[in-house]
């Protein structure tokens, strides 16, 4: 079996498999292992609860807005290299959600907005430089 033909998943399963399960395998995936490791590291909150939940959640607090913001700039600004960006599960201080955590620094923001995404991209994701005004208080975070 070549590397061409690894299935990332499993490599005892030719990248072949795929195919015959309907899955067009992009040759990205078969280079895998030759991706660059970002330098910074986005976990956008995307928590949902039932309405009316004492904590409530990000995603009524525009999480989604938030999201598709960050992969919009992500696409435009072509950081493939430098910027990696995910979702996850609740980040902890639901009260100012959406949250934002940015590593390798720690830094959690929020509330963030569609708005203030392009702050963290030109100011800390590009700049290194934390976006003070979007920071959470130190006593929640």
């Amino acid at each position: 079996m070549t590397s061409s033909n690894i299935n990332p998943v499993n490599p005892a399963v030719g990248a072949n498999s795929f195919a015959h399960a309907g899955i067009q395998m992009c040759e990205g995936i078969r280079a895998y292992n030759t991706m660059p490791r970002p330098s910074k590291h986005v976990f956008i909150c995307g928590q949902t609860r039932p309405p009316g939940h004492p904590r409530g959640s990000c995603a009524e607090k525009g999480c989604r807005e938030v999201l598709d913001e960050f992969l919009f700039q992500f696409q435009q600004r072509q950081c493939f290299d430098k910027v990696a960006i995910t979702t996850t599960g609740c980040l902890g201080p639901c009260s100012t959600g959406t949250n934002v955590l940015v590593y390798p620094e720690g830094i959690l923001y929020g509330p963030v907005t569609k708005d203030d995404v392009s702050a963290i991209f030109d100011e800390h994701l590009l700049g290194d430089q934390p976006v003070e005004r979007l920071k959470v208080a130190a006593d929640l975070w």
